[in-house]
């Protein structure tokens, strides 16, 4: 069996889904051929997630100075500058997410470069002790893709660079953009291969690197167990992330509150994950603040509890029209189809989470300011029941698969 080295700063117990991506890479590999070591940290400032499962992986952890811990206090609960309580989220006072925003942009690559000394030493005494065939890396962050670098140089070995997220292109990196995109392009040059989650993605990167990239999308290995009783009253539920500074879910809010207007029951909104203040501040203004549940962070089978318990699930498009942003999938959109719980999206439709959802009953495409559309999809959502989807075709197993043999391709 070949061994690959896989370069993974979030890896199980972090929670997330790039922790859950690099972690379901390492439990499927073997059955196709590969077997896996990882590379991770020792000790991070993130939310922890015991539940996820690596029995079975070998992880090599090494310290990291952790330059994002600044401006860090422990959530309500207990705990440490230093340690994460399970599920809990950080808390930061206004001054301290200043501060993280610029050092997002003061140090370069990311926050995370305190982990390269440790990790690259890491790494080579693994590589010395093991007869590797090939290293993965994927990011965020970009330290990962430069431990993987190191690596390739001292060894000779073939490297493939999975690039999750998009950074020069971000908005939020705006400040560090040019040498951003200098440093994406000599990665991809270096690697052997390139990896992007999106094909719209792989089109723009072509053209802004010179490489051709290899396409292997989110999935979802999930299984949900037999749909609950549908709750009563309704419940809306998102899972993960908001961001009002680059999403929009100002189309639902308005067809909520103009039901409400109207004399209509409408569901409660539960949100598991990030919510922040800017996000209340909409429903505020709508006047739905008194139907808005809060969980925090979750653990990924609680998250999966509230998406079979709902009545129907939220997700939404980025507001511009970027390829970056026409080609972006919300990774929770997966385990959205795998649930078979009706589905309300509100975004473009040539959008490439448009066009996935498309293919499966029981999801309804809401263009951006079609507050009419909304209703209907939020009636039609409410009084339907569970729904049989076949996707199989995006099990993170299969994205294994594809992801093995092009690590064949590269070695053989």
């Amino acid at each position: 069996m070949r061994q690959v080295l896989i370069v993974a700063y979030y890896f199980p117990p972090i929670g997330g889904i790039g922790s859950i991506r690099a972690a379901s890479f390492a439990k499927h590999l073997p059955e196709f051929g590969w077997r896996a070591t990882v590379l991770a940290p020792a000790d991070t400032p993130h939310s922890l997630d015991p539940s996820l499962d690596v029995d079975g992986v070998r992880v090599v952890r090494t310290r990291s100075l952790e330059l994002s811990r600044i401006g860090r206090r422990p959530a309500a609960g207990g705990g440490d500058a230093g340690t994460t309580a399970p599920h809990q989220p950080v808390v930061r006072s206004a001054p301290a997410q200043r501060l993280r925003r610029l050092l997002k942009q003061a140090v370069f690559p990311d926050p995370q470069i305190g982990w390269y000394p440790a990790a690259a030493a890491g790494g080579l005494r693994a590589l010395r002790e093991g007869a590797f065939d090939l290293i993965f890396s994927s990011a965020f962050p970009i330290t990962s893709h430069l431990v993987a670098w190191t690596l390739k140089q001292r060894s000779a070995l073939p490297w493939v660079a999975e690039f999750r997220d998009p950074w020069s292109d971000d908005p939020d990196f705006r400040v560090v953009s040019a040498p951003a995109l200098r440093l994406e392009r000599a990665i991809s040059t270096k690697s052997d291969a390139v990896v992007l989650p999106y094909q719209t993605w792989a089109d723009h990167y072509a053209r802004r690197w010179g490489v051709e990239a290899a396409v292997i999308g989110p999935g979802s290995d999930v299984a949900f167990r037999s749909p609950v009783e549908r709750p009563n009253p309704p419940v809306l539920a998102h899972i993960g992330t908001y961001n009002p500074a680059r999403q929009s879910l100002e189309t639902l809010w308005s067809a909520l509150a103009e039901m409400r207007r109207r004399g209509y029951a409408i569901p409660r909104l539960r949100c598991a994950g990030s919510f922040p203040d800017e996000a209340r501040a909409e429903l505020e203004r709508h006047g739905l603040l008194d139907i808005l549940e809060l969980t925090g962070f979750v653990s990924q089978p609680e998250a999966l509890r509230l998406m079979s318990g709902a009545s129907a699930l939220v997700a939404c498009d980025f507001v511009d029209t970027t390829p970056l942003s026409l080609g972006w999938v919300p990774a929770k959109l997966p385990e959205y189809v795998a649930s078979g719980v009706p589905i309300i999206y509100v975004g473009r439709q040539a959008g490439e989470a448009a066009r996935m959802l498309s293919r499966y009953p029981g999801c309804h495409i809401v263009p951006f300011g079609d507050v009419e559309g909304a209703i209907r999809a939020l009636q039609a959502a409410v009084a339907g029941g569970v729904h049989q989807r076949d996707g199989s075709d995006l099990s993170r197993r299969a994205r294994t698969a594809e992801l093995a043999g092009l690590f064949d391709t590269i070695v053989g």
